[in-house]
């Protein structure tokens, strides 16, 4: 029964893929220039270099971590060193939140009120 089962299944048609439908749906006239302007775009993209910006400057906060707490001498030092790094972490990210939410709610303001094209 087994064998018949998968007989069954590899013998359907299978369904096109997402990139076939993607490009039958710009084909016919509707790619993503049709609904957003190129700013939209451009400004996505700028959001995306901030993103990635943000997580290399952290990464080097990290590292940083790391060095002083190699030279920490006792348990009060490495407390103060974490916490430090914490409040400097949330200041930070309280900080990327607001801004990335400003640039998201111009693209917004961009692709509601902006011609395509």
């Amino acid at each position: 029964m087994t064998d018949q089962r998968r007989t069954t299944l590899t013998q359907k048609t299978p369904a096109p893929s997402i990139m076939t439908e993607v490009a039958d749906f710009h084909k016919a006239g509707f790619g993503p220039g049709v609904w957003f302007p190129m700013s939209v775009f451009k400004n996505v993209n700028d959001m995306g270099a901030e993103v990635v910006q943000f997580v290399a400057d952290r990464f080097e906060e990290d590292i940083r971590l790391q060095n002083e707490i190699f030279k920490c001498k006792d348990l009060a030092q490495l407390f103060e060193i974490q916490v430090r790094f914490f409040e400097t972490a949330v200041d930070q990210y309280t900080k990327k939140t607001e801004e990335l939410a400003q640039m998201g709610s111009e693209i917004l303001d961009v692709a509601r009120y902006q011609e395509p094209g």
